[in-house]
């Protein structure tokens, strides 16, 4: 009988589902993929899901943080300064930054999606469930973001060109790095010409390269 099927399977069938879709997201995860399934099913247990619909404002900008978000369905918009910085989707995560330096949120994230789901975890249990290494992988992803906020938010004339990577039908690509900073930190910068892109109806496809461009994790 159905009991019986839920006692052998332990659990109802849709819990065991759930949590197997969890353990997947997990595993697939730099910060997580290390831990044995007996370590990410303490996790698992005690995770939370949230939902969110398009519009919602899942943290914001500025404000002090105590969750550290997954993403199990969906997507949304990292805000900076209201400039959309990256997207997020099934298996991205954020959170992380405000409860590692113990600051407020870095960024605002918009759901975009019809429906977001996320699992969240709060800053208990972020701090006594996650171990050593799995801190140090989510700090060093922290750090990258950090980063590329920095980077990203850098005014055009404070980059210097080093030198020309590349030419193409509608601009060319410098090598530029941040003039202030003491750390010169190498940057490919894509320059286009305006009038070109009009002329051909491009303006739409450039918006899409750079939402693409904006996804992709890379040192460079």
């Amino acid at each position: 009988d159905r009991k019986a099927f839920d006692d052998i399977i332990g659990g109802s069938l849709q819990e065991v589902l759930e949590q197997n879709h969890c353990d997947r997201i997990l595993s697939s995860m730099r910060a997580f993929k290390a831990l044995s399934p007996n370590e990410r099913s303490i996790i698992i247990e005690a995770l939370k899901t949230c939902t969110f619909k398009e519009g919602d404002v899942v943290c914001k900008q500025g404000e002090s943080g105590d969750k550290f978000f997954i993403i199990r369905t969906g997507n949304a918009d990292v805000i900076v300064d209201g400039k959309k910085m990256a997207e997020l989707t099934d298996g991205g995560f954020f959170g992380e930054m405000a409860l590692l330096n113990k600051e407020p949120r870095a960024a605002s994230i918009v759901a975009t999606s019809k429906e977001l789901q996320c699992f969240s975890l709060d800053r208990e249990k972020f701090t006594s469930l996650l171990d050593g290494n799995t801190i140090q992988a989510l700090q060093q992803t922290a750090d990258e973001r950090q980063e590329n906020i920095q980077t990203a938010t850098v005014p055009l004339k404070e980059l210097a060109r080093r030198k020309l990577l590349g030419t193409g039908t509608f601009g060319y690509v410098y090598l530029v790095y941040d003039s202030r900073a003491s750390h010169r930190k190498a940057m490919a910068l894509k320059c286009m010409s305006k009038q070109q892109i009009c002329d051909s109806k491009l303006q739409k496809s450039i918006g899409f390269e750079r939402e693409i461009m904006a996804t992709v994790h890379h040192p460079f």
